[in-house]
């Protein structure tokens, strides 16, 4: 559920971080990165760390970050 819903404001996602300046790579490693988390089931734009198991949370983080960078 939480990958299907990123990818409908993904590319708006996408715009803002290449309209705030920030390099093409570092657009495409955090939106890598967002990627992997919303395929886990969080939607890291949208986090409110009071309704998450944070614990399941940072294991995911984890390996997305290893994953992506």
């Amino acid at each position: 559920l939480a990958s299907a819903a990123w990818q409908e404001c993904r590319s708006l996602d996408l715009e803002m971080m290449a309209a705030s300046g920030m390099p093409e790579d570092q657009v495409a490693q955090v939106a890598g990165f967002v990627d992997c988390m919303a395929d886990r089931g969080y939607i890291q734009v949208w986090l409110q760390t009071d309704a998450i198991d944070i614990a399941a949370h940072n294991t995911a983080s984890t390996a997305c970050t290893a994953a992506t960078t």
